[in-house]
């Protein structure tokens, strides 16, 4: 598999954050599970917010986490980014 899971780093209200390996670049990486059971108007959000995390992380600015890349599992939309110690990614 790509991504290792190493560490349970959080639970929010729509789904959990693990601290990952990247086994392929060799780095930590936190991965946001977000449940797929969505209503439409939460798909909509969803969408919005991860096309703007894509664009943000596009100017790699230091002080924004960047956004590395999604995919989808049976039961949750994971969303990979830079693993930041000792922040809230929920």
């Amino acid at each position: 598999p790509r991504f290792t899971t190493l560490e349970f780093l959080g639970k929010g209200g729509q789904g959990f954050v693990q601290l990952a390996l990247d086994t392929l670049y060799q780095q930590q990486v936190a991965i946001k599970y977000i449940d797929r059971g969505w209503s439409r108007g939460f798909y909509k959000y969803v969408l919005r917010e991860t096309l703007n995390h894509h664009q943000l992380s596009l100017c790699k600015h230091p002080h924004i986490v960047e956004f590395y890349e999604v995919f989808l599992t049976p039961s949750y939309l994971a969303v990979v980014m830079e693993y930041v110690p000792g922040t809230n990614l929920q």
